[in-house]
């Protein structure tokens, strides 16, 4: 077994695989930071290029244009109060801030650190119907945990019908549920994924909890 892990990270680790991820890395960079190009996009774009190299220099090239561009989404969000991608959205409401304060390097910093943390912001509806961040945590079950106490602590009805919208990640709707029966809820569930154009816009991943809570 430790052979076969040194004889991948010999494979891997060769000049040509690191320059085809920082070519990945500089690419998703400039995808990201266009806002209506996500990185998603910049991949399908990309892809008939990996079909004449090696799979050791396609896959990691295009595995640095998608987390590059989760990055690069965040440079226009703190700079211009315009997300590059969906994700960035939270990075808007915190970062933009920054920048008119003269601010913008610990700004792009701290989205850099979030990207690398795996950071979940955290977002609900106010009473004027805009989105704001209500928190932030480190990795998915925490985001689901915190979900859960928002729920726990805010329920109207814990019996009533609740709804989980999801992007393409019905295992998180399904531990997010889990975690709701845990803290009481009894009622029915409608659970839904969203439909390709409105999953592109709230980004891969979202988990979207509606209930009816103690506070318009």
């Amino acid at each position: 077994m430790f052979a076969d892990i040194c004889t991948g990270l010999i494979s891997i680790l060769t000049p040509e695989t690191i320059g085809a991820v920082a070519l990945g890395i500089f690419t998703g960079l400039m995808f990201g930071a266009i806002p209506g190009i996500s990185g998603i996009m910049a991949i399908s774009i990309l892809l008939p290029l990996t079909f004449y190299v090696s799979p050791l220099v396609g896959i990691p090239m295009l595995l640095g244009i998608y987390k590059a561009s989760m990055f690069g989404g965040s440079i226009t969000a703190v700079l211009l109060n315009t997300p590059g991608a969906p994700p960035a959205v939270c990075t808007a409401m915190d970062g933009y801030p920054l920048t008119k304060q003269g601010k913008a390097g610990k700004g792009l910093n701290a989205a850099l650190v979030g990207s690398v943390l795996g950071i979940k912001p955290i977002l609900r509806g106010d009473e004027t119907g805009h989105i704001v961040s209500c928190g932030k945590v480190r990795g998915n079950k925490k985001a689901y945990a915190e979900l859960a106490d928002y729920f726990d602590k805010r329920a109207l009805d814990k019996t009533a019908r609740i709804g989980i919208a999801h992007a393409d990640n019905a295992e998180g709707a399904e531990a997010l549920l889990a975690l709701l029966r845990e803290k009481g809820f009894t009622g029915e569930c409608l659970t839904v994924c969203y439909e390709p154009v409105t999953g592109a816009h709230v980004g891969p991943g979202t988990v979207a909890l509606f209930f009816y809570g103690k506070e318009k």
